[in-house]
């Protein structure tokens, strides 16, 4: 009975041995370039199975950061190197702060100026009227306006339309040299009395309700046509922008004192449309002044320079 295990112990090994040889035999068979390719082969099963592996471990979750709005507090004695911009007021802190968790990303300089110019406030609410009448730098938009009775006292006739006298006189050199480089411009429309622009905007607002003819009229009393500074040229359509008249006035009204009001880049400021063919006089100084600056409205210049009168360009 004990010879059987022995037996079958002898056999099993010679079995193995035949294996192992017959193994040995299969692979020095293979040519050195089949046994590259059995190689890289294992490799990739080995690496699916490792990748399938990992995979199936739970992953982590990330919380994206939530974007917080810049805020600065100027009055802070923690921050004693920050310095206020200067036109900076301290009693509308909560509304600079109010009004960047509303506006995130946009930098705290510039939402100072744009609250001190009441842009926080909704249009045609809490409104404040246009102070120094007298000066070609007043600002009349939707959120400072002119008294109903207010008429410029120095308006003067330029072709059929009328403007103030100095707007008037830079006017008339700006169509001149227009003409001698072949360009033909004309005022279509400058001043307008709180009456007419009632009677504008009623039209349009019936014709095309409200929310619409804010886009492009100024209710009363809010138009700067009534300040006898700002033009309409020629046929008052988009495509003025485009034609070669309308190009040059864009590129040379400021050496002239003026500069184009409502463009697609400051729309969210002015809160009107695009109007390529309106322009208003500030005067040569502060036209060149803002195209240095590359302000792109006039609210930031009026809040900046006028408004808290910043230090001048050297």
């Amino acid at each position: 009975m004990e010879i059987l295990p022995h037996k079958c112990g002898i056999i099993y090994g010679i079995v193995q041995k035949e294996v192992k040889k017959k193994k040995k035999n299969f692979w020095n068979r293979l040519s050195l370039q089949n046994r590259l390719i059995m190689l890289i082969v294992i490799v990739a099963v080995l690496g699916i199975a490792i990748t399938a592996l990992f995979s199936q471990a739970p992953q982590k979750e990330e919380t994206p950061e939530a974007v917080l709005p810049v805020v600065i507090v100027y009055n802070d004695p923690e921050d004693d190197d920050i310095e206020p911009p200067w036109y900076y007021n301290e009693s509308r802190a909560d509304r600079y702060e109010a009004y960047a968790e509303r506006k995130p990303g946009i930098d705290m300089e510039d939402i100072i100026w744009m609250v001190e110019a009441d842009l926080d406030r909704p249009a045609y609410e809490n409104m404040r009227e246009a102070t120094d009448l007298d000066s070609i730098l007043l600002l009349v938009n939707k959120h400072y306006n002119l008294p109903e009775a207010y008429v410029p006292g120095d308006l003067v006739n330029i072709g059929n339309a009328m403007l103030r006298a100095e707007a008037a006189e830079a006017m008339r050199e700006m169509i001149s040299d227009a003409a001698q480089e072949g360009h033909n411009l004309w005022v279509q429309s400058g001043y307008r009395s709180f009456s007419t622009q009632t009677n504008l905007y009623q039209q349009y607002s019936a014709r095309d309700g409200a929310d619409i003819a804010d886009t492009y009229s100024a209710r009363p009393g809010s138009s700067e046509h009534q300040t006898g500074l700002a033009v309409d040229f020629n046929t008052i359509t988009d495509s003025f922008g485009e034609r070669p008249e309308g190009i040059w006035a864009s590129e040379n009204s400021w050496r002239y004192g003026y500069i184009l009001r409502y463009t697609e880049e400051n729309s969210d400021t002015t809160l009107y449309k695009s109007e390529p063919w309106h322009f208003r006089y500030i005067g040569r100084e502060a036209a060149a002044e803002m195209r240095e600056l590359g302000f792109k409205t006039y609210e930031e210049y009026w809040v900046k320079y006028v408004k808290h009168d910043g230090p001048g360009l050297s």
